[in-house]
């Protein structure tokens, strides 16, 4: 018996238990935030939060990605700033993507973020991806348009888009 049709069979039932594994986490994950509250208040001193949640009904042990998560602002003309919080101190939501580490089956981890939309209309949108080595899979994205209220510059109402 050679060599190949021994390594064959073995790498195809890895790869197989590799997809199976990452079908369970990726139709699992899911997003929250904390924006779905009427009379939201955005500036440099208000946090808001991001929970990424694996309710995949289980992990395969070796098969548990980490988890990214990014936030874009778009659909504005104007200034709207955005920075994520890290360890490393805030830094621009568009050029940042956070390393969330894994996330076992049942839970969740938060990220935190602030906005200071300086009275402007925007659009919000909060990633979540899935980080295979050098691949990044997006199984879930987030899309919320955040409407000034015109009679404070700081209260806002955000649906999904």
């Amino acid at each position: 018996m050679s060599l190949r049709k021994i390594i064959t069979p073995i790498l195809v039932t890895i790869l197989i238990y590799i997809v199976l594994g990452s079908i369970f986490i990726y139709f699992g994950t899911t997003i929250f935030n904390d924006l779905s509250a009427p009379n939201i208040i955005f500036n440099e001193y208000a946090p808001h939060s991001v929970i990424i949640r694996n309710n995949a009904p289980f992990t395969f042990p070796f098969v548990n990605p980490s988890f990214i998560g990014s936030i874009y602002i778009t659909g504005t003309s104007e200034k709207v700033t955005c920075s994520v919080q890290s360890v490393s101190g805030n830094i621009p939501c568009e050029t940042t993507q956070i390393d969330l580490g894994t996330i076992d089956a049942g839970k969740q981890t938060t990220f935190y973020f602030y906005i200071n939309p300086n009275g402007n209309n925007f659009s919000i949108t909060m990633n979540s991806y899935l980080n295979y080595l050098i691949i990044k899979v997006n199984p879930k994205s987030s899309t919320l348009r955040c409407v000034n209220h015109g009679n404070n510059l700081a209260s806002y109402t955000c649906e999904q888009a």
